[in-house]
């Protein structure tokens, strides 16, 4: 004799969101949700903020970007959120709606200043950086103040 539990049935909703619902366009590249519940998507269109009921787009030249072509977002354990593009890395300040980026304080021979392919926070006060060619770089943070970026890895 078998005997076959009976699975209770999850209910899901899916919602399909397109060009066509405000997406700037259908190729996402990375998606999060922040800890305020904001959905982030990263297009080669510019990065978009989703409430689950409308889109807020942020382009080229928007907020203190200087590119459209978005290619990674993370949270820090702040809640800022740190966005990878083709021209370097930025750091998003919720409270001043405002990008800054930060990859423009170092020289143009240092490496960030490449594609961020990937970022992943670490605990209060790192983020590490993936560059591809360029290498990887953690950043340690000090009071929202960028202390000390160290190249741990080269790749040529």
């Amino acid at each position: 004799m078998h005997f076959f539990p009976l699975a209770q049935a999850n209910e899901y909703t899916f919602k399909h969101i397109t060009s066509a619902n405000g997406l700037p366009q259908n190729y996402v590249r990375s998606v999060i949700q922040d800890s305020r519940g904001f959905m982030w998507f990263t297009t080669f269109d510019g990065i978009v903020r989703y409430d689950g009921y409308s889109f807020k787009t942020y382009r080229r030249y928007d907020n203190g970007l200087d590119t459209g072509l978005m290619l990674y977002v993370t949270e820090d354990a702040a809640g800022n959120l740190w966005v990878g593009t083709e021209m370097g890395l930025y750091c998003y300040d919720i409270d001043t709606d405002q990008f800054t980026r930060i990859s423009s304080y170092f020289p143009k021979d240092f490496g960030i200043q490449r594609a961020i392919l990937k970022i992943k926070a670490v605990g209060e006060d790192q983020i590490w950086v993936y560059t591809g060619k360029g290498g990887i770089y953690r950043i340690i943070l000090f009071i929202r103040s960028l202390l000390l970026i160290k190249r741990i890895i080269n790749i040529n």
